[in-house]
């Protein structure tokens, strides 16, 4: 059982927040396949129905969203909390929700005749799309109407023959391009490559623009980029012994995703 302690030092609030989760076993309660944060605080749930539901920070659902017809969720881009994209693999289909999640538009890439192999895609910062597509080996970036507007070199000219990004997320004008048990290739905001960091443990990350947050097999880790260093993150003490599946830092919170729920800890 958790103790949910109070970020803000508002101690009168963090005794309301503890008696009302303490006979819980989560934070938040769902069948969890991964979750993201926004910059507003609030808590992007995907579940394993592949239905997305937004809590505030105090763990309260606000809003669900559910389409069954768009298949299997792989991955959620967070970066503009008033524009959030979604991206389905499996039908090649970009999703963009508002803050309430209600649908603003959607994208099938498959009608652009060319983009029709995307394993990746993210928000640029310039409120474009990056996408990468396994049948061109390298990585776009796209608006709306599939125009062109930056591309990579072919993957295998950077010496990236074994490389197909899984994830993608651009951080203070450095693009990163993520693949499981592989690692990490950086490029600029321009698309030119950068540098390559193994990480064949791997297992999920939270990029931070100057650092990387790495999950790998053993726990933790912070991986620096210039120079390119990593050295172990000690995890949070009480943390339960339950495996856990995702972690997530916020500004004075860990955030730890179990099989059956969503817990937070005291930085």
């Amino acid at each position: 059982m958790y103790c949910w302690l109070a970020m803000s030092g508002k101690f009168g609030e963090a005794k309301i927040l503890s008696i009302k989760n303490q006979e819980k076993k989560y934070f938040i309660e769902a069948q969890l396949a991964f979750f993201e944060l926004d910059r507003l605080g609030r808590i992007w749930v995907a579940d394993k129905n592949n239905h997305i539901h937004l809590y505030d920070q105090d763990g309260n659902k606000n809003y669900s969203f559910t389409d069954n017809r768009l298949g299997k969720i792989t991955s959620i881009d967070t970066s503009n909390p008033l524009k959030v994209m979604v991206f389905y693999a499996d039908n090649g289909m970009l999703l963009f929700l508002d803050n309430t999640l209600k649908e603003i538009e959607h994208i099938k890439l498959s009608d652009s005749g060319k983009f029709l192999n995307v394993s990746a895609a993210a928000l640029s910062n310039d409120h474009q799309i990056w996408i990468y597509d396994w049948q061109w080996k390298r990585i776009f970036k796209i608006n709306a109407s599939f125009e062109i507007l930056k591309e990579t070199n072919i993957f295998q000219d950077l010496g990236l023959v074994d490389f197909k990004p899984e994830m993608l997320t651009e951080k203070s004008n450095v693009l990163l391009a993520a693949e499981r048990n592989n690692g990490f290739v950086l490029f600029d905001n321009l698309g030119q490559f950068k540098s390559r960091i193994l990480s064949r443990d791997m297992i999920n990350f939270q990029f931070e623009g100057n650092k990387i947050l790495v999950q790998n097999k053993k726990g933790m880790a912070i991986q620096a980029l210039d120079p390119p260093t990593q050295f172990n993150l000690p995890l949070p003490k009480g943390l339960s012994a339950e495996p856990y599946q995702q972690i997530r830092l916020a500004k004075d919170r860990w955030y730890i995703a179990y099989e059956n729920g969503l817990n937070w800890l005291a930085k």
